[in-house]
């Protein structure tokens, strides 16, 4: 019901024994290895379409993104086939390692990977010259084939998440990636919303996830803002945001891939992660080195 509304690289696949559980026997990941020249020249991409500084809603709000754990945040443009993706990246689990959504650095359909990658810090720090020589990137296997029956989204959103890693650690705070968190949670969505700041300001949106009754990897994210679509994309859903790291604070529980208006309850849907998203962190941490 909630699907209604949404209708050569180095390969290296994580092949689990037989000695490990069955639970994590679907979790297969693709790794591709970035040159050390970078991939682009740096030079400025087009300015995303439909720009615009809208009205916060309820429950939105601009954090202060000078101060942890906002200062994890950072934007990423890419090119992926002739097309750019205007994208949100956060830092989990170490200060080199960024989340953000498959779609923004991998076709879904022949698996070409990513060939401009700029990253720039937020703030005053913008117009600074991108990194753009990412170490390595790992996406589900899954992101790349044919989309199951009765799945109407133009991509598989369940599998639309990809965990990049730096050169080098530039982040001294990073969140947390959850594991298999219960829902509905409350949660903070956050991203770089084109219609709220013209992808340029963090956004903090007020919700609900929810996990999807026939894909229970897919979540969708209820909340009261409109015109944050566009540039959410690869923004974390994280569970009780606070400065300090502990239990039950600054969880990632899934991210934004999409977005749509039913009626008039706006909606965010992407991957609510269950294990393969912590099983892909041990697979780069181990791969990429």
């Amino acid at each position: 019901m909630l699907l209604s509304f949404m209708r050569a690289s180095a390969r290296v696949a994580l092949m689990l024994t037989m000695s490990m559980s069955a639970a994590f026997a679907q979790c297969d990941f693709d790794l591709f290895r970035g040159p050390e020249a970078g991939l682009g020249a740096g030079a400025p991409l087009a300015e995303p379409p439909g720009g615009g500084d809208g009205s916060l809603a309820q429950g939105t709000t601009f954090p202060d993104i000078s101060k942890p754990p906002y200062n994890v945040f950072r934007r990423l443009d890419t090119v992926v086939k002739g097309t750019t993706r205007y994208c949100t990246a956060q830092f989990v689990g170490r200060g080199d390692i960024l989340l953000t959504a498959a779609h923004c650095v991998r076709d879904n359909g022949d698996g070409t990977w990513v060939g401009d990658f700029q990253l720039r810090h937020l703030g005053n720090a913008e117009n600074e010259a991108p990194l753009t020589n990412p170490k390595c990137i790992a996406t589900p296997r899954g992101w790349v084939k044919p989309l199951p029956e009765g799945f109407g989204g133009r991509f598989f959103w369940p599998d639309d998440y990809a965990l990049v890693v730096l050169p080098s650690v530039t982040s001294d705070n990073f969140l947390q990636l959850g594991n298999e968190i219960d829902a509905p949670a409350d949660v903070f969505a956050y991203g770089l919303p084109v219609g709220l700041g013209h992808h340029r300001k963090l956004v903090e949106i007020t919700g609900q996830a929810a996990r999807d009754k026939d894909f229970a990897t897919l979540g969708v994210m209820t909340n009261k803002q409109s015109d944050a679509r566009l540039g959410m994309s690869g923004g974390a859903w994280v569970t009780r945001i606070g400065p300090v790291l502990d239990k039950t604070s600054n969880f990632v529980i899934g991210l934004s891939s999409t977005g749509s208006d039913d009626s008039g309850t706006f909606l965010l849907a992407g991957p609510y992660f269950d294990h393969c998203a912590a099983e892909m962190m041990r697979f780069i941490e181990q791969e990429c080195r």
